[in-house]
């Protein structure tokens, strides 16, 4: 084939026409530049299925078929598991049925993956299993452990063997083995962090009177020092705070700051009465009604009497009632400066009030309550005109949330007027 073309070659190299390199500079440089910076490698990522899918609606609604056959659920139940577990989205359905089959012949009771259905999402599931095999423990108390990483059971395997970590910190905290797992699962540094450094730390709260139980749900407090868990705790026990609480440890000095001082002006302000009865008091009202009052808005418990009294009497001054103040006692929550700032928006359109909750509203139900007055330009009654200006111009699910708040708030009207002197 080649000596059958050589004459076409001859004559093409000869009639081909010779370049000079040194006038190709242009040309050069860009060679150059793309050998020095090379156009990257264009990575495909793999599809990432969206909830418009169509194959991610197949998948899902075969795997809650899935979930509903083998645990024998209803449909919706099936459904919020698996919309729980954000998993069951990346794994098919047929894993989700070989890992159950498996954990079932391992000895793993139903009632073990129905407490822990995120095990049948696992990937690695068989391998796992096999691994914690070496415990030989029972294999439903170490269930939870099937969730961490395949590194994070090596390094668990490791200290558990040598340590025995699940008995010892499980008689440290009082719970069960399977809870203890299912802690190291949320805590992961509870499998590496060291036991006489958690002990220390356990007894330095304990004996400050935070109870156990209170420790197991915040662990990251032990992680601290112990020089710093006792900073705060003396610093609380000088400002005289009765019930100490594992976040005082780890929050900012700033906020201990603010909820020592706001603690210190509520004593000052309460003296030897409760909070009940300074309510009953200042609102003129009876305890029961206070009572009732805190109940509605349990937030008052916490908010700054300071801040309170200064809002009770910046109402009283500009003409409102304690009778008001207990129709609505959301509007204690509120600061002061943005109620004077929407009570100067109504003067200014010449709108009168007679109820607090259009006050109470978030900022864009208010502003959309504000527009629709002022082309209205109605006298508001208890609350009323502002629920339908509202109701015509919302969806149905906030026309049922309004209705519910005006039905309430009404109900609580009717339970003022035979309490309320």
């Amino acid at each position: 084939m080649i000596l059958k073309n050589f004459p076409k070659i001859i004559n093409f190299i000869g009639t081909a026409r010779v370049f000079d390199v040194s006038k190709c500079t242009r040309h050069t440089r860009m060679l150059s530049n793309a050998i020095r910076n090379p156009v990257p490698k264009v990575v495909v990522q793999p599809p990432v299925y969206i909830k418009t899918d169509h194959h991610y609606k197949i998948c899902k609604q075969d795997t809650i078929r899935k979930l509903q056959a083998l645990f024998g659920l209803r449909i919706y139940e099936a459904t919020e598991m698996f919309m729980k577990f954000k998993k069951f989205s990346t794994i098919p359905t047929y894993r989700v049925g070989e890992n159950y089959f498996f954990c079932v012949s391992q000895g793993m009771s139903k009632t073990t993956l129905r407490q822990y259905p995120e095990i049948l999402a696992e990937s690695d599931v068989q391998w796992k299993i096999e691994k914690l095999k070496i415990l030989r423990e029972d294999i439903n108390v170490l269930a939870p452990l099937i969730l961490l990483s395949q590194p994070a059971i090596t390094n668990f395997l490791r200290m558990e063997i040598k340590e025995k970590r699940i008995e010892k910190l499980a008689k440290m905290f009082e719970v069960e083995e399977d809870r203890m797992c299912q802690l190291m699962v949320q805590k992961p540094f509870l499998i590496t962090l060291n036991l006489d450094f958690l002990q220390t730390n356990l007894r330095l709260l304990t004996a400050y009177g935070i109870p156990k139980a209170d420790i197991v749900r915040d662990l990251w407090v032990l992680r601290y020092s112990s020089a710093s868990i006792s900073e705060r705790m003396e610093l609380a026990r000088k400002n005289k705070i009765e019930k100490m609480k594992t976040w005082m440890v780890r929050a900012q000095q700033e906020i201990l700051d603010n909820y020592m001082k706001r603690r210190s002006d509520n004593k000052s302000i309460l003296g030897n009465n409760s909070l009940v009865e300074y309510l009953s008091e200042r609102l003129d009202t009876t305890e029961d009604v206070a009572r009732f009052i805190i109940s509605k808005q349990p937030a008052l418990q916490k908010k700054s009497l300071k801040k309170m009294n200064e809002m009770i009497e910046f109402l009283l001054i500009n003409g409102f009632k304690t009778i008001h103040i207990c129709r609505t006692p959301k509007i204690l929550l509120h600061k002061v400066d943005t109620v004077k700032k929407r009570l100067k928006e109504m003067k200014d359109n010449d709108m009168q009030l007679d109820a607090l909750s259009v006050l109470t509203k978030s900022q864009k139900q208010y502003a959309q309550a504000l527009e629709l007055l002022k082309a209205n330009k109605s006298k508001i009654k208890y609350g009323v005109p502002f629920y339908f200006l509202i109701y015509i111009g919302t969806n149905v699910w906030q026309k049922l949330c309004f209705c519910n708040s005006l039905l309430q708030e009404l109900t609580f009207l009717q339970y003022l007027k035979s309490n309320v002197s």
